[in-house]
């Protein structure tokens, strides 16, 4: 073969401009990648919007798929989310510099709507020497102000909207039998928003990613559980609540449990397990209802003996109390010691505070009595049967009268409780309260039903 008569007379020269020429086809390729993936380059049609694919360079292994919108607020938040996968795979490669290291992102649009618009991104790290990390994060845009999603945005900000929410889930799964434990029950009783590490909306859900076992202590073991929006009303701002309308094709998540209808309430009672009843005397007071508070997020009942003298002022309490299935128990009007009453007496004493109980609560009858002191003799025992009350005492007595320590009492009430127990408290003293509202999330931690004093005598025939 003979040589070219370039090289023949500038042989130096000419492998000069060789190696010029290749340094110089390098430096382009690896321009034109960095350039592809920072800006649109091979593109391929997805639900109607572009999709950018970027090429490996010499240096970075990447290959991150993510939609473009070509609305400008809406395409600076899908780069901005993308940018964190390339960061995050970045600082896992501390400068190293292996040709088996790739990161790959890929998304789908489970939701392109009108009000909201949906997207997965799961991404792949391969690093050598360390194990693959696989993950998946779901973004929600709100399509008409153009903003990215947090749960914060789209639920509620108060107390009826978490319980809401977190009793429709424990609800569920209480029927489903997905947990199995009362404290887990418990902790979905106790869901706060800080505990839903992710979620995503489609034209009819909401979509959570929970645990159901452990919702508020650990992320592993995530599920996607729909929630039909029609269930959502005041936990869900009402732009969310909407329907949405399906504008593109979209690959819709498939949920691993979906709450489709009002699950049966969680707080029926296993007649088959272990259940005791708080009672409170001497209320109503203002301390009141932050027992019912209590007792209605951990779906729980207890009676309340009152006093007559103070059911007007407190009618509102009691008509809640009612309401929410707890129970009022006739405690006369102004605690006195019933034994040393005439007939007369006894008579009005119990008989003002039925009737004070009938007008504050529009005909609600106590059907239990206590007496003041537990005071108590065949006479008021008679008069009591006759007048259609059963005389009503405890069999368990923390002395939180006496004793104004909230975790002396606490203790009491953990160290006595027992199936079919009647645990004696005061709605008036704050430090009962503070024991009691401990108690209850303890007790029911447990597996303890908390029932009515009615409801025990019941079940237990007592």
């Amino acid at each position: 073969m003979k040589a070219h008569p370039f090289l023949k007379k500038h042989p130096t020269r000419s492998l000069f401009a060789i190696v010029l020429f290749m340094m110089a086809v390098v430096l382009l390729l690896i321009a034109f990648s960095i350039i592809a993936l920072r800006s649109p380059g091979l593109t391929e049609i997805t639900t109607g919007r572009k999709t950018n694919v970027s090429k490996a360079t010499f240096l970075k292994n990447y290959t991150v798929h993510y939609p473009i919108f070509h609305d400008a607020a809406l395409d600076a938040i899908i780069s901005r989310h993308t940018e964190e996968y390339i960061a995050h795979f970045e600082k896992r490669l501390a400068g190293k510099n292996d040709i088996r290291d790739h990161l790959t992102v890929n998304y789908e649009a489970n939701h392109v709507g009108t009000i909201t618009t949906s997207i997965t991104f799961i991404s792949k790290e391969t690093v050598s020497g360390q194990p693959d990390v696989i993950s998946s994060q779901h973004l929600v845009l709100d399509m008409q102000n153009k903003k990215q999603l947090t749960a914060q945005d789209v639920i509620a900000q108060n107390l009826s909207a978490r319980q809401t929410l977190a009793k429709l889930l424990h609800d569920y799964f209480k029927q489903a039998g997905v947990v199995s434990s009362p404290l887990e029950l418990v902790n979905l009783l106790e869901l706060q928003l800080a505990d839903l590490h992710d979620f995503s909306l489609d034209a009819h859900s909401l979509i959570l990613y929970l645990n159901p076992h452990q919702p508020s202590i650990t992320n592993a073991g995530l599920a996607p559980v729909a929630i039909d929006k029609s269930l959502l009303g005041g936990v869900l701002y009402d732009t969310y609540t909407k329907p949405d309308s399906d504008v593109q094709p979209a690959d819709p998540l498939v949920a691993s449990y979906h709450i489709q209808s009002p699950p049966p309430a969680g707080n029926i009672i296993n007649p088959d397990g272990r259940m005791l009843a708080l009672t409170f005397d001497d209320g109503p007071d203002n301390l009141t209802p932050s027992v019912l508070d209590r007792l209605d997020t951990y779906q729980s009942h207890a009676t309340f003996f009152v006093l007559g003298h103070l059911v007007d002022t407190y009618k509102a309490t009691l008509q809640r109390a009612i309401r929410e299935g707890s129970e009022i128990g006739n405690h006369s009007w102004n605690h006195p010691d019933l034994r040393s009453l005439s007939p007369a007496e006894l008579e009005w004493q119990v008989g003002a505070t039925q009737a004070a109980i009938q007008v504050a609560t529009g005909g609600y009858t106590p059907r239990l009595m206590r007496p003041p002191y537990g005071g108590t003799n065949s006479l008021v025992a008679h008069y009591l049967e006759t007048h259609g009350l059963r005389q009503a005492l405890w069999n368990v007595d923390t002395d939180d009268w006496r004793d104004r320590d909230a975790e002396v009492i606490y203790n009491r009430i953990m160290a006595n409780a027992a199936d079919g127990r009647i645990i004696l408290l005061h709605d008036i003293h704050p430090t009962s309260v503070q024991a009691a509202l401990r108690a209850i999330r303890d007790l029911k931690a447990q597996g303890f039903q908390l029932v009515t004093a009615s409801d025990l005598y019941r079940y237990r025939g007592m």
